[in-house]
């Protein structure tokens, strides 16, 4: 199933009875990376009303009212992350209030509003599970494996000691096709496989590119 993420970073502002929404969404790894984009949008609106957020990351999703009524801001973001099928993402809307309150459902359409539109302008890319692989081969194999290498590799790092290495990143679910070559090409390439992260492929869309 195709997992999709923001490339970057992606904004949007929208004006609502005076008050400013400015919306900052961006691709994330982890619950560690969110936290500290969540806090260097915070930072950077140190003066703003309400920085509320939401973000979903590496299997974990939190959300923050920031002031606001409960369940007026932070869960809108997310259900609008949630709605665009997005993982590995995070939102925060900046609040400048504008002296006209809004109540509860005005605040939920600004919110999700302000969201929606930062994630509607952002580039897209794929969220992928992928697999380290480590390969040692003697010197007159490297130029056979790399070839090999150059077509199922993500990442790629060559290192040369005394023996030829290829430190690679492959998508999981062609792992096993490429080890079944790679042990095709020859038995003398050794393979260990590492651990499983995901990867980003951008794939465009969105206004920004």
């Amino acid at each position: 199933m195709n997992r999709f993420t923001v490339c970057g970073e992606s904004k949007a502002e929208i004006t609502v009875e005076r008050s400013r929404f400015l919306a900052v969404a961006a691709g994330v790894t982890d619950e560690k990376q969110a936290a500290e984009f969540v806090a260097g949008v915070a930072k950077r609106f140190y003066d703003a009303t309400h920085n509320c957020y939401a973000f979903s990351a590496g299997g974990a999703k939190r959300f923050s009212d920031d002031g606001e009524p409960s369940g007026t801001a932070g869960k809108p973001i997310l259900n609008v992350i949630e709605q665009k099928k997005l993982v590995n993402t995070a939102v925060v809307v900046t609040r400048y209030f504008g002296g006209v309150k809004l109540g509860a459902g005005g605040l939920v359409r600004a919110y999700s509003n302000a969201a929606a539109a930062a994630l509607d302008r952002a580039e897209l890319a794929r969220c992928v599970k992928a697999r380290e692989i480590f390969l040692s081969m003697p010197f007159n194999l490297f130029r056979q494996a790399e070839r090999l290498c150059d077509r199922y590799a993500l990442q790629k790092k060559t290192v040369f000691s005394t023996q030829a290495c290829l430190n690679l990143l492959v998508e999981k679910e062609k792992t096993q096709a490429f080890l079944d070559e790679l042990s095709a090409l020859n038995y003398l390439i050794e393979a260990q496989c590492g651990a499983e992260r995901d990867f980003i492929i951008p794939v465009g869309g969105g206004e920004n590119k």
